[in-house]
């Protein structure tokens, strides 16, 4: 198992990012199709880049999110891949935290 169109963010960064200092700027939960999308904005400051990346996260099982506000900016996005599925992990710097499993995860989009 791998990330879906996971080459988009490779071949724009140069590597898959641990999201460190990014902001959530988009978090949608829909409960009928058991998904998540969330928009990062993630900046690279050493390469001068930045973009919106756009992940998909489908399947979800035992969502647990913490401290959401109107602002939220992660410390680290950690993505476990197991097995059957994934594990995913939000480490805060301010704002939401949590974790959650899934069965796919996708790129939607990378918007520079």
């Amino acid at each position: 198992m791998d990330i879906t169109n996971k080459e988009l963010v490779v071949s724009y960064f140069g590597y898959w990012p641990i999201f460190a200092d990014s902001k959530i700027v988009e978090l949608y939960i829909n409960n009928e199709t058991n998904s998540i999308k969330m928009v990062i904005h993630y900046i690279d400051s050493d390469k001068n880049k930045k973009a919106k990346i756009s992940l998909v996260f489908s399947g979800v099982k035992e969502l647990e999110l913490n401290e959401v506000r109107t602002e939220n900016v992660l410390d680290e996005l950690a993505i476990d891949n197991k097995e059957s599925f994934y594990q995913i992990t939000l480490i805060s710097c301010f704002g939401v935290s949590g974790k959650f499993s899934c069965t796919s995860v996708a790129v939607e989009y990378v918007h520079a």
